[in-house]
């Protein structure tokens, strides 16, 4: 798994991308500071699902109204998903998933 922290000096964002081999996702996960003496808030959380964010382009549209992702987009992709393979537990835990998410439907 690959993890970069992007800080954002115009903006009260900041935050985490990279790569999840197991899921074969992009992720990022936002952050706005709440003040000094208080935690920074999650205000948006992306690549929680198998294959959710297949693109460093797709990441990089999906936190745009937060950050904008700098010069380590080459190295996330790099890190991405060239060559993915789920191992079967991946596949398995998928398909129940989807079977899952369309019976709820």
């Amino acid at each position: 798994m690959s993890r970069y922290d992007i800080v954002d000096i115009h903006s009260a964002y900041h935050c985490i991308v990279g790569f999840d081999p197991p899921l074969g996702t992009f992720f990022a996960q936002v952050y706005r500071q709440t003040g000094p003496q208080r935690p920074a808030a999650l205000v948006h959380w992306i690549g929680t699902d198998f294959q959710d964010i297949p693109t460093v382009e797709a990441l990089t549209a999906a936190i745009a109204a937060y950050v904008t992702v700098p010069e380590i987009q080459q190295q996330l992709t790099r890190d991405g998903p060239a060559g993915f393979q789920p191992n079967v537990g991946a596949r398995l835990l998928h398909a129940l998933w989807q079977h899952d998410k369309e019976e709820n439907r």
